[in-house]
């Protein structure tokens, strides 16, 4: 039978080990919601083209829509940047080359959270006239020709970071368009969708 002294010596290390694993366990689920703290950023599979034809030779535009999915914070200093990238083969093996694709406008201060009544527009608001406001929503314009940067074994690549209004963690999201049918012709509907309505 354990004398007193060993009987104390295993209550202590009891003690010790429910302390660290009470320690680690709270540190792990702190760490699980912070982790669930950070910028919810959706970023549009499709590229929308607008042909304008009233000139001599027709403008195109590329637009690439971004949207804040939470509904309780806004996102801060979202940055955009988008380029090309081509595999090219050496001797011992492939490189990739980019291209920096030029935006118009690369930068956003503020995108506002998402609005509630929009959260299943597409369900059931269809291609209804939104009420309220739509600045969860942005979209970045380009007028680089984005058909020829994606044909053959080339690749187009958005890149955005975003901060969160609350804890002011950063998250890094990119989306790769690999294929021609990725670029569609026509207009991005307004708010919580990426539908493109075609342009007539």
């Amino acid at each position: 039978m354990p004398d007193y002294n060993q009987l104390k010596l295993l209550f202590f290390i009891q003690d010790i080990t429910a302390t660290i694993f009470t320690g680690i366990i709270s540190s792990l689920f702190f760490l699980f919601i912070l982790s669930r703290l950070k910028p919810r950023i959706k970023i549009c599979d499709k590229i929308a083209l607008h042909v304008k034809k009233n000139h001599s030779t027709p403008k195109y535009t590329y637009y690439f829509k971004v949207i804040n999915s939470s509904l309780f914070f806004r996102v801060y200093d979202l940055n955009v940047r988008v380029r090309s990238s081509t595999v090219r083969s050496s001797p011992n093996g492939d490189n990739i080359v980019f291209d920096e694709i030029e935006l118009k406008v690369s930068k956003v201060w503020l995108v506002n959270r998402l609005k509630f009544s929009h959260l299943f527009q597409d369900i059931f608001l269809g291609t209804k006239r939104l009420k309220g406001r739509t600045d969860y929503a942005v979209q970045f314009v380009t007028n680089n020709n984005l058909t020829a940067a994606i044909r053959g074994n080339k690749c187009i690549t958005l890149q955005l970071i975003a901060k969160h209004s609350l804890t002011g963690f950063t998250r890094v999201i990119s989306r790769d368009f690999k294929h021609e049918d990725e670029i569609v012709k026509g207009n991005f509907l307004s708010g919580n969708t990426f539908k493109i309505s075609p342009q007539k």
